[in-house]
C-alpha cells in the first residue's frame, strides 16, 4: 500500500548533472527519451564493476554480516569498533559526497552518545553499509561476488553459535539489498526504491521474530504472539518500576509525578505506536542506504565506471509524495488530535497512520521550505534561523509542522498540475 502514496515529484538531490536529464523513467521496458530502453531490460548498458573493487565489496560485506550475530555475545564490545570503523571508511571511500557522509555518520554519532556503547553504532553501520555492498555488486554485474560471504558467513555464525536464528540475522541485509538494487536497476523512482528496502528490513525482522518465538515456545501463533507481547509489557513495566523506586529514594519529588499509574500509561502508550516506530527506523535506513547508493554510482559516473544516466536519473534522485498521502496525514493527525484521551483502537490506528507518513512528508516540507528561503529572490535567512532554533527546542513539533507544510506542498502541486494557470502550462509550484 505505501507504494501507491507517493506519486507526485516534490524533493530532488541537488547537483544534478546535464547528462543525468537526458535519460528518462522506463520501468516497464519501453523507450526512454533518449531512444534507449530501461537500465534492468537492457543489460548491456548495466556497467561491471572492476574485480578489485568487486573484491573488496564482498570483503567488507563478509564484516559486515559476520557481526549481528554475535551483536549480544559477550564479544561484540571488542568487535563493534573494528566494525564499525571498516563499514564508515567504506561508505564514506564510495559516497564520497559531504551531505551523504553527513547523513551516514551523524544516525552513528547519536546512536554513541545516547548508547555510551559502539554496539548499535556498529549494527547499523554495518546493516547500511551490508545492503549498499549488495546492491552495489548486484546493479554492476558482480552478483557471483555475493555468494561467498552469504555463504561462509551463515556457515560461521551456525557453527559458533549452533542455532539457525543468528544464521539468519547474518543475511539481514541481503533481502533490502536484492530488492534496492533490482528496484534502482528499473529506474522505479527514488521513493519506490525506498519503499521495497524498507519491505526488505520489515519481511527479514519479521522472519526473525518468528524463529525466535518458535524456538523459545515451540510453536507459533496468534495467541502465542499475544502472550509473548504481553510478557514482554509486563517485564518492561517491572523494570521501570524498579528505576522508579530507585529514583524516589534519590529523589522523593519524582515519587508523586513518576506514580505506578503514570509509568503504565507510558508503556501502553509505547507500545500502541511500536509499529509505527518500527516501520519509520525501516525507512530511514533504507532512505540512507539508497542515497549511499546513489552517491557511489555517481562516483563511478564521475570516474568513467558507470555510463551517464544509467543510475542517476532525475527518477532515481526525486522523492515525491502524492495528494492521498498528504491529505490521509492530515486527516489522521486530526483525528488522533481530536481522539488522544480516548486511547481506542481508532486512536492508535490513526497515530501509526501519521506518524509513518510524517518523515517523508517531513523532507518534502524542509527542503521547499529551506529551498524556497535560501535560493528564492530575493533570499531569506531569517526564517532558515528560526526554524534551526525551533527544531533544537521542540523537535517533534517542528517535525509536524514540517510534515503539515509538505502535505500543502503536495497538495498545491497537485492542483497545479491538474490545472495550471495560463502562465505555466507545466503546472510547476
Amino acid at each position: 500500500m505505501s507504494l501507491l502514496l507517493f506519486r507526485y515529484p516534490v524533493f530532488e538531490t541537488p547537483n544534478a548533472g546535464p547528462d543525468d536529464a537526458s535519460f528518462g523513467s522506463d520501468p516497464a521496458g519501453e523507450k526512454t527519451e533518449n531512444g534507449g530502453e530501461s537500465p534492468l531490460r537492457d543489460a548491456s548498458r548495466r556497467p561491471m564493476l572492476p574485480v578489485g573493487l568487486s573484491v573488496l565489496s564482498a570483503l567488507v560485506l563478509f564484516a559486515c554480516m559476520a557481526f549481528p550475530p554475535f551483536a549480544t555475545s559477550q564479544a561484540a564490545p571488542f568487535i563493534a569498533l573494528p566494525v564499525m570503523v571498516c563499514a564508515g571508511v567504506f561508505l564514506c571511500i564510495r559516497s564520497r559526497a559531504v551531505g551523504s557522509i553527513l547523513l551516514i555518520m551523524l544516525p552513528a554519532g547519536l546512536l554513541s552518545v545516547f548508547t555510551m556503547s559502539f554496539i548499535i553504532p556498529a549494527f547499523y553501520l554495518s546493516l547500511v553499509c551490508g545492503t549498499v555492498c549488495v546492491s552495489l555488486l548486484i546493479t554492476h554485474k558482480r552478483m557471483l561476488f555475493i555468494l561467498p560471504p552469504v555463504i561462509v558467513s551463515f556457515a560461521v555464525a551456525f557453527l559458533v553459535t549452533g542455532s539457525v536464528l543468528p544464521a539468519l540475522a547474518a543475511l539481514l541485509p541481503l533481502p533490502a539489498g536484492i530488492l534496492l538494487a533490482f528496484f534502482t536497476m528499473s529506474n522505479s523512482g527514488r521513493t519506490a526504491s525506498v519503499c521495497a528496502a524498507a519491505s526488505g528490513f520489515v519481511l527479514w525482522l519479521l522472519v526473525l521474530g518468528s524463529v525466535f518465538i518458535f524456538q523459545s515456545r515451540g510453536a507459533i501463533s496468534a495467541e502465542i504472539i499475544n502472550s509473548f507481547i504481553e510478557e514482554v509489557r509486563a517485564s518492561l513495566a517491572e523494570s521501570l518500576m524498579s528505576v522508579r523506586a530507585l529514583m524516589a529514594e534519590q529523589f522523593p519529588a519524582t515519587a508523586a509525578v513518576l506514580d505506578e499509574a503514570t509509568v503504565q500509561n507510558a508503556i501502553n502508550e509505547l507500545f500502541n505506536i511500536l509499529p509505527a516506530l518500527f516501520l519509520i527506523v525501516c525507512n530511514v535506513i533504507a532512505f540512507i542506504t539508497q542515497s549511499v547508493l546513489l552517491s557511489s554510482c555517481r562516483v563511478m559516473q564521475d570516474r568513467g565506471i558507470c555510463p551517464s544516466g544509467v543510475y542517476v536519473t532525475p527518477e532515481t534522485r526525486t522523492f515525491t509524495m502524492s495528494a492521498v498521502s498528504a491529505v490521509l496525514f492530515v486527516v489522521c493527525l486530526i483525528a488522533a488530535l481530536i481522539s488522544r484521551n480516548s486511547n481506542s483502537a481508532f486512536y492508535t490506528v490513526v497515530t501509526n497512520l501519521h506518524m509513518i507518513l510524517a518523515p517523508g512528508l517531513f523532507i518534502v516540507g524542509f527542503f521547499a521550505f529551506v529551498g524556497r528561503s535560501l535560493f528564492g529572490r530575493p533570499p531569506r535567512l531569517f526564517p532558515v534561523i528560526l526554524l534551526a532554533g525551533f527544531f533544537f527546542f521542540a523537535t517533534y513539533f517542528c517535525i509536524l509542522f514540517m510534515a503539515c507544510y509538505g502535505s500543502f506542498v503536495v497538495v498545491w502541486y497537485t492542483i497545479r498540475s491538474r490545472f495550471p494557470s495560463g502562465s505555466d502550462s507545466n503546472g510547476q509550484p
